[in-house]
């Protein structure tokens, strides 16, 4: 699945893929995959990225507005 608003999301709060990478213990590639849709994000994985970034699952992944 797609995070469809992750860069998006990750400008707006000034935050770098690494810097968000690290914080959530995966590796920046892993990240990258996860955006570009290569790899399918784990729901814990999904969860530590909406908690970092203080956004809704359902808005990270695109369903709502």
């Amino acid at each position: 699945m797609k995070l469809t608003r992750l860069e998006e999301v990750l400008k707006q709060k000034g935050i770098t893929k690494k810097e968000l990478a690290k914080r959530i213990n995966i590796s920046p590639k892993t990240l990258t995959n996860y955006i570009e849709g290569k790899t399918d994000a784990r729901t814990v994985n999904i969860r530590k990225i909406c908690i970092e970034l203080e956004i809704s699952c359902n808005y990270l992944l695109g369903f709502d507005g």
